[in-house]
């Protein structure tokens, strides 16, 4: 009966065993899987989160959003009557551009109703007459600022109807 007992023993002991070998193997699996694959994936965050700090620190792209009047305009479509409906928001250079943009901003705004009044619906629907819009309102904004400059221009409401 000891004999019995000794190898009910042995046996329990080998699956003991047995079970931790394979709980080390499982944890150690996964010890690395998560610092090959998640650790670099959160240092790669805190990274961009790093850098998107410091954009806004003091690099010339931080945001400084000024937002504009919304434009109603007529588009020059011969065949049938289309409105263009947009509001802006630029991404000003400093603040002092803002005091700028306030007092140009009727002859600034004419500017951009004129660009915009000179398109067609094709000219303004497709993704890159959309970028090319932006691009040019960027160029009329600062052909009137002397004191900085406008980084981007942000579309906030689009509508072509």
């Amino acid at each position: 009966m000891a004999e019995k007992e000794d190898k009910k023993e042995k046996k329990s002991s080998k699956k003991l065993v047995l079970i931790l070998v394979v709980l080390l193997l499982l944890g150690g699996g996964g010890a690395f899987g998560y610092i090959k694959f998640f650790k670099a994936k959160k240092a790669d965050e805190k990274g961009a989160k790093k850098k998107s700090v410091e954009v806004q620190a003091g690099s010339p792209e931080k945001l400084i959003p000024m937002p504009l009047n919304p434009y109603l305009v007529n588009l020059i479509d011969p065949d049938t009557r289309r409105y263009l409906k947009i509001r802006l928001v630029l991404n000003l250079s400093d603040k002092n551009v803002e005091k700028e943009v306030t007092e140009k901003l009727p002859s600034i705004s004419d500017a951009i109703i004129m660009y915009l009044t000179s398109k067609t619906y094709d000219e303004v629907i497709s993704p890159m007459g959309k970028k090319k819009l932006k691009k040019e309102i960027l160029k009329i904004v600062n052909k009137h600022l002397k004191t900085g400059k406008v980084n981007k221009v942000f579309f906030t409401e689009f509508l072509v109807q």
